[in-house]
Parts: structure tokens; sequence; C-alpha cells
């Protein structure tokens, strides 16, 4: 959720990569759980781009409830066609130098 959402604030969606023949699978993912939620919780998620790749992006993830971080984690997501192939990322995507 806090990726896709963090391409519609830039102005992007997700069909935007599947419309060009492009898709991002999740090649790794961590969590660290550190203190638990509970139903009816007001959450925040905080998404962040941590190393943009020819290819891939890692992202970083707080989970807060209050002023608290309950849960931390991140994951790499590698751009690939609909064979699976890897591919590189749509230039509207890498960062402007």
């Amino acid at each position: 959720m806090g990726r896709t959402e963090m391409l519609r604030a830039q102005g992007y969606t997700y069909k935007a990569f599947e419309d060009a023949g492009l898709f991002m699978v999740v090649a790794e993912a961590s969590c660290r759980y550190q203190a638990a939620a509970e139903y009816d919780d007001l959450l925040i998620l905080r998404t962040h781009v941590g190393k943009i790749s020819a290819a891939s992006i890692r992202h970083t993830y707080e989970l807060i409830r209050g002023k608290r971080i309950i849960t931390t984690g991140e994951t790499l997501v590698v751009c690939v066609d609909s064979d699976g192939k890897i591919r590189k990322l749509p230039d509207w995507l890498l960062p402007k130098s």
C-alpha cells in the first residue's frame, strides 16, 4: 500500500507500469515488530525510497501508532516484464539529475 500511494502522490499509478508491460515484483522483504497493534488503532505508514538502481527500488517502512514506531520493514522490488525477465525501470520513475 505504501509504495502504491507513494506513486500516486507523485502523479503516477501502478497501472502505468502495467500499461507499459512492466510489473514490480517483491524480491526481498523483512519486517521487525517492536510493539503490537490492535484493532481500531489509528496507524500511519511512512514509506521511504532507499536505493534506486537501473531495475530495482529498495523501500523502507515505519508503522507508527501515536508517536511510537511499532514496526519497521524493508522491501526490494524489481522491474520485470510479462515473461518475468528483469527490465530497466521506466525513465519517468528514475530520479531526475
